[in-house]
């Protein structure tokens, strides 16, 4: 038998008497209870893509592929072309085999074909990937700026500015 005290802090995914059927789900947390939203909402296969896409694009992306296509010509299709060929290979072979063994990530596959190990190798390995690529994503556009706009002053401050008013901006939700 469980003690009163264990019981009445375990979690429930509904309490029904504090939310109506269709309002947010509330799940107790320390004797005060956080208000999630359901997670039942569909979301179209369209606006999810776009939005995946979106991420993927950045200054970078504006600012080196028109001069990088200028410089190899149509070369600068087969990135883009590669990418769309990948599609149906991820989703025939890659997502079924995630799907089948119930993972949601590539982490989550290492640490099972592997070692939880190889599982946070992989992860330092893409956040400082990661954390390379957001310099570059900074640094080009201050550079530009600088160039375009003949300013003869110091690069940190611009890329101090941008990435203090980046970093609001997302945190705000933008």
């Amino acid at each position: 038998s469980v003690p009163a005290s264990h019981s009445s802090r375990s979690p429930s995914l509904r309490n029904s008497s504090q939310s109506p059927p269709g309002d947010a789900l509330t799940v107790p947390l320390r004797r005060s209870p956080v208000k999630l939203p359901p997670a039942t909402v569909a979301i179209l296969r369209m606006p999810l893509g776009v939005s995946l896409l979106a991420t993927l694009l950045s200054a970078l992306s504006y600012t080196g592929f028109p001069g990088q296509a200028y410089q190899v010509g149509l070369a600068i299709l087969l990135m883009p072309l590669a990418v769309w060929l990948t599609f149906p290979i991820i989703a025939g072979v890659v997502l079924p085999i995630y799907r089948g063994l119930s993972l949601s990530s590539v982490y989550e596959y290492l640490e099972y074909r592997f070692d939880s190990r190889v599982r946070v190798v992989a992860s330092l390995l893409f956040i400082a990937w990661r954390m390379l690529w957001l310099g570059g994503v900074i640094f080009a556009p201050c550079k530009l700026l600088l160039i375009a706009t003949g300013w003869n002053i110091p690069d940190w401050p611009l890329l101090v500015t941008l990435g203090i008013v980046t970093t609001i901006y997302t945190f705000l939700g933008g």
